[in-house]
């Protein structure tokens, strides 16, 4: 949050609202507002709402959750309100709502619904390190993918191309790291500003990196003069990114003219470079003219 530069309008039983001020460095290659941001500050938002009705001694986590994209995000402010729906004793059901802010006027632009889990007897408190888990596999690349024929020959710098212009992903240190027709893998390596509160990667920086690397697969299809935006992904966290970096491999699951169906896996690295699992996204990619 304090790399975002976040900051808490509200908080009340129940309700949250975040703000951060518009940044170059928040941006994709359009100057609008990177949808990893937004991503981040809805999760986040909705996350606290949930937390405002958390026993003291219990801590809360993102178990999965699904947030569209209306339209572009552009404006002086990105402001996310998170409310919840439903709480309950070990489940708190969220929804959150995203608007860019100009002079005071609002537009909707991002919708968020989220499943959040409460920890009882491990209180929320920067001072106390969560245990790691037990229940985690080494992650296995797949070795069938879609045969698909890319639109470009030059696909790959393509791709490199469009997100070397975006200021976000370079920011966050997120590095392209093999990219093929429709297939990419992307990582970020471990910083100290990209951790929540038990210095743990933070949730929306796995979303980012799974929606990423989700782009980088649909863009390899793409002509040029195109790149794929993503219309809406729902991300399931399966265990904390705890390790030295993360990875994400994108696969597309189905390309289309009007629509990409895309998948995402996210890895934690320990120090010895073995993979595990943490989460796994599916999205919905729409090319565009730029």
């Amino acid at each position: 949050m304090e790399f975002l530069g976040a900051s808490v309008d509200e908080v009340s039983p129940g309700r949250c609202v975040l703000r951060i001020p518009h940044k170059a460095e928040l941006d994709q290659h359009e100057g609008d507002f990177h949808g990893g941001a937004i991503a981040i500050l809805a999760d986040t938002a909705v996350g606290y709402a949930a937390f405002s009705l958390a026993p003291a001694e219990a801590s809360i986590l993102t178990v999965e959750f699904k947030i569209n994209y209306l339209t572009g995000a552009r404006g002086e402010y990105l402001v996310a309100e998170g409310e919840v729906i439903r709480a309950g004793k070990s489940l708190t059901v969220c929804e959150g709502r995203v608007y860019s802010e100009t002079e005071g006027q609002r537009s909707h632009c991002a919708v968020i619904l989220g499943t959040l889990m409460y920890l009882p007897g491990r209180a929320d408190t920067q001072h106390v390190r969560r245990p790691a888990t037990q229940r985690r596999s080494i992650y296995q690349t797949e070795s069938t993918r879609l045969q698909v024929q890319p639109a470009t020959d030059d696909f790959a710098d393509h791709v490199a191309g469009v997100l070397a212009r975006q200021p976000f992903p370079s920011g966050l240190g997120l590095q392209l790291e093999n990219v093929e027709p429709g297939y990419s893998v992307c990582r970020v390596p471990h910083r100290a500003d990209l951790t929540q509160q038990h210095g743990f990667f933070h949730g929306g920086m796995v979303a980012t990196i799974a929606d990423t690397a989700m782009g980088a697969a649909a863009g390899s299809l793409v002509p040029r003069g195109s790149t794929p935006l993503t219309a809406e992904f729902k991300l399931n966290l399966m265990a904390p990114g705890d390790g030295r970096s993360l990875r994400a491999y994108g696969y597309v699951v189905r390309p289309g003219r009007t629509l990409s169906i895309c998948r995402a896996d996210v890895t934690t690295l320990d120090a010895e470079g073995t993979e595990y699992l943490c989460a796994s996204a599916m999205g919905t990619l729409v090319p565009v003219a730029y």
